[in-house]
Parts: structure tokens; C-alpha cells; sequence
């Protein structure tokens, strides 16, 4: 193998939108999680500071963020609103608005990341990524992953939404192997402990 027999390695994977591409509680399908996911990578620098207004949000923008953090900054603590946010026609919408007032680029470039070379870029990645998913929306390369590692070293799934549980089941044959830890359960909102323990009962 690549490493030394001796090496143990103890690999953390992200689970919502890095292996999986769909959100249970945020209710976000293929489109949806790759457009939030991209818009961690588009960066917009304002000419100058200005008050965006975008439908009923409004806000201050002064300086260079990453489109989601200007779609979380909108939005702030309205969960609803912002796992309903990720449709094509509204995040186009918003792209075009900025775009007249500062410079996009796709995050560790220079040059301009013009509206239409987002929306090729999104098309393209959307007709790929159902060839190298399962039907529940789980990478590929995750099994592939699993596979050369389990049995040497330690695999721990972290999430913050409750779709571990579904990786699990896709993967090992028998989830009683598997440690299941949550973490302040008890500040988890209402929603997310209900969908959480319906999955166990």
C-alpha cells in the first residue's frame, strides 16, 4: 500500500454535500446541493460598498465574501428560507445583480467567472455527477475509499444533519458495528431531533 504497515491513519469525512448530495432536513436535492456547494467558490468583490436589496432581503455589502456567505448574510437565522434559497432561477438572479456591481471569480482565479461560465460549469457538473452516484445520492468514490481503508484504519463520518445513518446503511453490512455518536443533543432544534429519531424507531 501507499503507507507503512505500521502507519494507522484516521480519516474524517464530511458527509452533507462533500459524499452526499442530498439534505435531508434542509430538503436539498442534486440541484440545490450543488449550487450551494459551488457558491462556496464563487467570490464577489464589490466596486464599492452598496445595500443590496434581493427580493424581500436586504443587506450591507462592503467587502469580499463568497456568494453562500452573502446568501447566509441575507437570510441570517431563517433556516426555511435558506434551504428554499438554492433553486437555479433565484441564485442566476442574484449572480446577475452582483455581477454588474463588483467582480466574481471562482475562488484562486483573477479573471472575471462571467454569469454564463457558472451556469456551463453547473450544467456540466450536474449531467456528471448522477453517473458516479448511487441512487440515494452517495459518491462513488466513497465506497472506493471505504474499500482500500476499513479493516487498517478508523473512518469517522461527521455531519451536522442526520444522513449519516444512510451512508452507514449503504455501506457495511450490519450498522450495530458501527459507533453512533451525537454530540449536544440537547440544543439540536426540534426538527432534527424528530427527523434524528425517527430513523431508530
Amino acid at each position: 500500500g501507499a503507507f507503512p504497515p505500521s502507519d494507522k491513519l484516521i480519516i474524517f469525512m464530511d458527509v452533507n454535500s462533500t459524499m452526499l448530495c442530498n439534505d435531508t432536513v434542509q430538503a436539498k436535492d442534486l440541484t440545490n446541493t450543488l449550487l450551494s456547494t459551488m457558491f462556496e467558490f464563487v467570490e464577489f468583490r464589490p466596486q464599492e460598498a452598496f445595500d443590496l436589496n434581493f427580493e424581500s432581503w436586504h443587506i450591507r455589502v462592503e467587502k469580499l465574501k463568497t456568494m453562500k456567505q452573502l446568501v447566509k448574510d441575507m437570510i441570517a437565522n431563517d433556516r426555511d428560507a435558506y434551504a428554499s434559497f438554492w433553486t437555479p432561477e433565484r441564485c442566476w438572479k442574484l449572480y446577475g445583480e452582483l455581477e454588474i456591481k463588483g467582480k466574481v471569480t471562482w475562488h484562486g482565479q483573477q479573471g472575471s467567472f462571467r454569469l454564463d461560465a457558472c451556469q456551463d460549469l453547473f450544467n456540466s457538473y450536474l449531467a456528471r455527477l448522477p453517473k458516479v452516484m448511487t441512487r440515494d445520492g452517495i459518491a462513488g468514490s466513497w465506497f472506493q475509499l471505504y474499500d482500500g481503508l476499513h479493516g487498517e484504519h478508523t473512518i469517522v463520518l461527521n455531519s451536522f444533519g442526520v444522513d449519516t445513518r444512510k451512508v452507514v446503511l449503504a455501506t457495511v453490512p450490519d450498522e450495530r458495528r458501527v459507533i453512533h455518536l451525537t454530540v449536544n443533543y440537547d440544543l439540536w432544534d426540534e426538527r432534527d431531533k424528530r427527523t434524528f429519531s425517527e430513523q431508530f424507531a
